[in-house]
């Protein structure tokens, strides 16, 4: 995500706002997506491990 704002206060204002937003609880329900881009149970990245570069 990129953030651009006029002037410091201005985005200082809508961090703040991002903050609270994202401080709140998760989604309780959410819809799914179709279609899958990877079949289920397969890897989504082509490497092992959680975070491989």
């Amino acid at each position: 995500m990129t953030l651009r704002a006029t002037t410091c206060v201005e985005g200082a204002k809508i961090v703040l706002a991002l903050m609270k937003l994202l401080a709140g609880p998760a989604p309780t329900r959410v819809p799914a997506q179709h279609p899958l881009i990877y079949k289920p149970g397969e890897p989504d990245v082509p490497a092992a491990g959680a975070c491989a570069d």
